[in-house]
């Protein structure tokens, strides 16, 4: 053990190019106002212009993972190493074991150079590093949902912190950088963990170590503005403190909000619409709050399903998973929903065929409502809650609530349950107490594989609106017809205008929309 501490003492305390740094401004590497501006300018102006003009490409969703997992274990590793790094040198570099220089440098007595001053130096430059975070969000094609104020801010101000640590000695810094160092451990430990497919408990528990750390700068300058004021010689870079603790607050504020709309409410009134398959458009990749709707239009003689996940949860590479209705590990969906979920299934040519199926289980309302069609172009799905009643053999829970209802396939898996083998008819596949459940709680949705055909609608010329948890809302739909446009809103929070199609429909012109849930 000696030896291990040892070699760790040597090479990031003792190694000549650690004890020999100083921070020069006039020779040292980054350390001119010019490097400086012209490094934040530089990113926030590509940034922004990436943002608004997308001139990058997306990558596709392996390489983005492979890219992410490098850059998120470099910054892991290094995190680390400066964390062990500054907290071993301010241990050697204090005067006499005089504890109190961590908190307040002697005004005017504390030179930038030694080992302290030399992880700094990488600390600044870590955060220049990080600035590839942004890069990778604007890559994965989900800026417009990732690319936050909060992350922008912090990403281009921290940098000017780092560069006033160095350039006035401020008092404090080793104690916020082996802090904001130890929550970057925990950040890119859990950022790596989600590319290879694992996805760590502890999310919250970074957000919240983060809010801490800033609580705790202001805790523990209290103690440094009292030697500050009271022990004569004063202590070193203040004014450089005064932007540090303006900038802290700001972020406190930020981080906070963030916490509020991510965890207070645990996104209970968020659905994650899911499609497949795509066929070269894009109809999913984003999420809906109560009262939000979105618009796609699919090819010709598309056929497919539409379902809604819930419980989701997706890092800043749109890496994550969901607790029902998933479809693989992101956000945009590559692979059939699997059980539990709610499903409408379409397929659309001169006359459409559409059904809810809960065939697969049930994890929320959904329903399907043509608009203007032609022929028995009726409202299908399931508008009730299944889940109270859901038996609890079936029942798929969290934390101790149902969260969804499996099918009796899903959860028994017998012939005689999943219609196969000798029961892989409709004489010899009959209903079951358990998809009576499902039939009596929604008529015009099927329950089992040989379910009622009825429940198969046919339409033509219509556009369609798919609705998660419609019913919770009291105002009803209304949609007015005005030559070949459709007007909708109401219940579906939708207040948009959309084409409808002509009488050979060869597409579908979809709303996607969500009421109010009552998860």
């Amino acid at each position: 053990m000696g030896t291990l501490y040892s070699t760790v003492e040597y090479w990031l305390v003792n190694h000549p190019i650690i004890t020999n740094f100083e921070w020069n401004q006039t020779s040292t590497f980054g350390s001119s106002l010019l490097f400086l501006a012209l490094t934040v300018l530089t990113y926030l102006t590509l940034t922004f212009s990436f943002h608004y003009f997308p001139l990058l490409p997306t990558l596709s969703p392996a390489s983005l993972r492979f890219i992410s997992a490098v850059h998120n274990l470099f910054l892991f590793i290094l995190s680390l190493i400066m964390a062990v790094g500054c907290s071993l040198s301010a241990f050697h570099q204090m005067p006499q074991n005089d504890w109190t220089w961590v908190i307040c440098f002697p005004a005017n007595q504390t030179p930038p150079r030694g080992p302290v001053f030399f992880w700094t130096y990488i600390f600044y430059f870590s955060k220049i590093v990080e600035f590839l975070d942004t890069l990778l969000i604007i890559l994965s094609g989900s800026r417009s949902r990732r690319l936050s104020f909060l992350h922008v801010y912090h990403h281009a101000v921290v940098v000017v912190m780092c560069y006033l640590w160095l350039s006035s000695s401020q008092t404090l810094f080793p104690v916020a950088l082996v802090t904001n160092a130890s929550v970057h451990v925990l950040m890119y430990a859990y950022y790596f963990l989600c590319t290879l497919g694992f996805r760590p408990w502890w999310k919250r528990l970074v957000t919240n170590c983060q809010i801490v750390q800033f609580v705790f700068s202001f805790l523990i300058s209290g103690l440094m503005l009292y030697y500050h004021h009271f022990t004569g010689s004063g202590c070193s870079g203040i004014h450089g403190w005064c932007f540090n603790a303006v900038f802290n607050a700001s972020l406190l504020a930020l981080f906070l909000d963030f916490h509020s709309k991510n965890y207070a409410k645990k996104r209970k009134d968020t659905v994650w619409p899911g499609i497949t398959p795509k066929n070269n458009f894009s109809g999913d990749g984003y999420e809906l709050k109560q009262g939000q709707s979105a618009v796609f239009t699919t090819p010709a003689g598309w056929s497919g399903r539409i379902w809604g996940r819930t419980g989701c949860d997706f890092d800043k590479n749109d890496n994550g998973t969901c607790q029902t209705g998933r479809c693989g590990t992101g956000l945009k969906c590559h692979e059939p929903g699997q059980p539990p979920a709610s499903i409408a299934e379409f397929t659309l040519g001169d006359t459409d065929f559409y059904d809810v199926s809960l065939v697969d289980g049930f994890n929320l309302p959904i329903v399907v409502k043509p608009v203007n069609g032609k022929g028995n172009c009726s409202s299908v799905g399931c508008d009730s809650d299944l889940r109270p009643n859901c038996p609890s053999e079936l029942a798929l829970k969290s934390d101790g609530k149902t969260i969804a209802c499996r099918s009796a396939c899903n959860v028994f898996n017998t012939d005689e349950y999943c219609c196969r083998g000798t029961f892989s008819s409709p004489v010899s596949c009959l209903p079951t107490n358990y998809s009576r459940i499902f039939k009596t709680a929604c008529p015009v949705a099927y329950s089992f594989a040989f379910d009622d055909p009825t429940s198969i609608i046919t339409c033509s010329s219509t556009d369609y609106v798919v609705s998660f948890c419609s019913s919770r809302n009291q105002n009803q739909t209304q949609c007015t017809n005005h030559g070949k446009n459709v007007t909708c809103n109401g219940t579906y929070g939708l207040k948009s205008l959309f084409k409808t199609r002509h009488l050979l429909m060869v597409g579908l012109t979809t709303v996607i929309s969500l009421g109010g849930l009552m998860f």
